[in-house]
């Protein structure tokens, strides 16, 4: 059986009006399996008389060569001629059924022909009838045309190709990889290395090693599919052939990636093969541009295969020096561009490094600097701080001398007629200091004479005066209180006292 297509034989019924085991017949019998032959080889047998094309019970002539068959334009015009030859036989063999026939050689006219009536009424009927004729023939010739022209397998491809589901990676790669388990569960497992992923990764492969993508397209409800898998596909020159100089993908038409293949390389029959080269930038976004350098549609042997794989390698072996010089080219340029980058990258982390360095090296000194203010500050400060200290301190102790009352001489008595006390003090230096007061003097003259003593006596700033024994604090806040009242008659009246100096601030 020739190979086919639905598409094809729905053409051959649509025009010719028979059956589809009568058109696979009528392809059958044509060298180029076309339908325009098939029509003409079916109108031709109508003219001639012959069943063959239909009945089956004649024999039908192959059409003529290529070389002398009429072009397609042609075609179309004889077609429609046939088919209206073929409609008026019909329609004068119903009408006529029974009736004779004129005489063979005669210029009598055939009883058949009815002549249009003498009458206005019956020339308007007649005018009406002619022109719904007419109409009709006219419809059916362009309907006839349509079938026949390219442009209506264009819409179809374009319809098929708008209305099928896009194809993903991970769909395509199962999809691929299903078709090459199936293939060796059905034909056995020598067969070119089929690449079981998508068909762009391998495109993209073929590149990257440099060779042609040779795409097998299965369809399993072709007849001339297992034949060609086996004889074919199948045989182990050719496998051999296929894995040493190209990448092989195949695909089954029934999944979507496949036929989107299928529909872009415009295939109208099966089995195909095809070698497809990626040019242009590989690496760029949109993948290149991809070119078919050799096709083959329908049973082919596998010396044929190799002879035209070898021929297309030939002729187009320059695109893929091409393409290896550019990659080279690009891949030269690419480790240029890297070795600059990483001279970039180390010249400017040796910036960074410097700049940090001495941004460091700044900060340190600054910091060092700033200490050393402060601390200089600190000492300033503290050493002003002891100035105002000290000035303060010997200010108040000569204003405490000063407000002093003058030292009492022995055996007097005050105005208040109290006697005199020694006063004995034993200082944080070492000292002993003595001084006469009245009894009735204020603790406040006697803090006041101790607080004016010499520097070198250590008396502290904050002090309080603690007699031996008993021990009992003179508090300095009582400093209106008297001596008497404060240490007790019996203490003042021994004519002497001895008091320590302790220091308050612990």
């Amino acid at each position: 059986m020739a190979p086919s297509s639905d598409a094809s034989v729905g053409e051959i019924c649509a025009i010719c009006g028979v059956s589809s085991e009568e058109a696979l017949h009528l392809l059958s019998m044509t060298e180029s399996h076309s339908v325009n032959d098939a029509v003409d080889l079916f109108f031709r047998t109508q003219e001639n008389g012959g069943a063959g094309a239909s009945g089956g019970g004649g024999n039908v002539s192959p059409p003529p060569p290529s070389s002398s068959r009429p072009d397609h334009n042609n075609n179309t015009q004889v077609g429609a001629i046939h088919r209206r030859s073929a409609a008026a036989a019909a329609a004068a063999a119903s009408s006529g059924a029974g009736a004779a026939g004129p005489a063979a050689g005669t210029n009598n006219p055939p009883n058949n022909i009815r002549h249009a009536p003498a009458t206005v009424l019956g020339l308007g009927v007649h005018a009406v009838v002619v022109l719904v004729r007419f109409t009709f023939q006219l419809t059916g010739t362009v309907v006839g045309l349509a079938f026949r022209l390219p442009v209506l397998r264009t819409i179809k491809r374009v319809c098929a190709r708008a209305l099928a589901p896009p194809p993903t990676h991970a769909d395509g790669a199962a999809a691929a990889r299903a078709f090459v388990a199936n293939f060796d569960s059905k034909f056995g497992t020598t067969h070119p290395r089929f690449i079981a992923d998508t068909y762009t990764n391998a495109l993209r492969q073929a590149r990257r090693s440099n060779k042609f993508l040779v795409a097998y397209l299965h369809c399993a409800r072709h007849p001339a599919t297992d034949s060609f898998c086996r004889e074919t596909m199948c045989d182990e020159t050719l496998s051999a052939f296929l894995d040493d100089g190209f990448v092989v993908w195949g695909g089954d038409v029934d999944a979507p990636e496949a036929f989107a293949l299928h529909n872009a390389l415009n295939a109208t029959t099966f089995p195909l093969l095809v070698a497809l080269h990626l040019g242009g930038n590989a690496g760029a976004r949109n993948g290149g541009d991809v070119v078919e350098v050799w096709r083959r549609v329908g049973p082919v042997t596998p010396a044929e295969v190799i002879q035209g794989l070898a021929e297309a390698l030939e002729r187009f072996g320059s695109r893929l020096d091409a393409d290896r010089q550019a990659e080279v080219a690009r891949d030269f340029d690419r480790q240029l561009r890297a070795e600059q980058d990483a001279e970039y990258e180390r010249a400017a982390a040796a910036d960074r490094a410097r700049m940090e360095a001495a941004e460091a090296a700044r900060k340190e000194a600054a910091e060092a600097k700033a200490k050393v203010e402060a601390e200089e500050k600190a000492k300033a400060d503290a050493e002003a701080a002891e100035a105002r200290r000290v000035e303060e301190l010997a200010t108040r102790r000569e204003n405490a001398a000063a407000a002093l009352p003058d030292e009492p001489a022995v055996g007097t008595e005050s105005p208040g007629g109290a006697k005199v006390a020694r006063i004995l003090v034993r200082t944080p230096g070492g000292g002993r200091k003595e001084r006469r007061f009245f009894s009735d003097a204020s603790v406040g003259d006697l803090y006041a004479w101790v607080d004016a003593l010499p520097t070198d006596e250590k008396v502290p700033e904050a002090f309080r005066l603690v007699t031996s024994y008993p021990r009992k604090i003179i508090d300095a806040k009582n400093s209106e209180q008297s001596l008497v009242d404060a240490m007790g008659a019996d203490v003042v009246s021994g004519g002497q006292v001895a008091l320590f100096i302790e220091d308050a601030s612990e």
